[in-house]
């Protein structure tokens, strides 16, 4: 783990460092993320991601996890959408609540922030 890199991405996304690490996924490109260029980090504001709070779990923990939301990609046949579309982001909502339960055991935390809803999973 990049522990300078993922500073400098918290503060853009306005996370607590100590909620980390986190799994971030966008349908927009995040930037080259290079230390040596700041600006290079998030350039533009994302329009839309997902960002799951992995509370300092342990390895095995979040392989669980993984393993959960490939089932639910796999099963909800998301890749079969268009990543930019409202169906997608719906979906992959969807597949967070069907694990929250696994989350709340875990305390993890997921937040969804799409032009269209602002949600969070705990």
């Amino acid at each position: 783990m990049d522990v300078a890199r993922s500073v400098e991405f918290c503060e853009k996304l306005k996370l607590p460092p100590s909620g980390g690490p986190y799994i971030l996924v966008t349908s927009d490109y995040p930037g080259k993320g290079l230390m040596s260029d700041p600006s290079s980090f998030l350039p533009t504001p994302l329009k839309s991601y997902y960002t799951v709070s992995l509370n300092n779990k342990s390895a095995d923990e979040i392989m669980q996890l993984l393993t959960r939301i490939a089932d639910k990609v796999t099963a909800d046949r998301l890749a079969d959408l268009d990543s930019s579309s409202t169906g997608w982001w719906s979906g992959g909502q969807r597949t967070f609540e069907g694990i929250r339960g696994f989350l709340s055991n875990r305390q993890m935390t997921v937040s969804i922030k799409t032009p269209f809803s602002d949600v969070q999973i705990k």
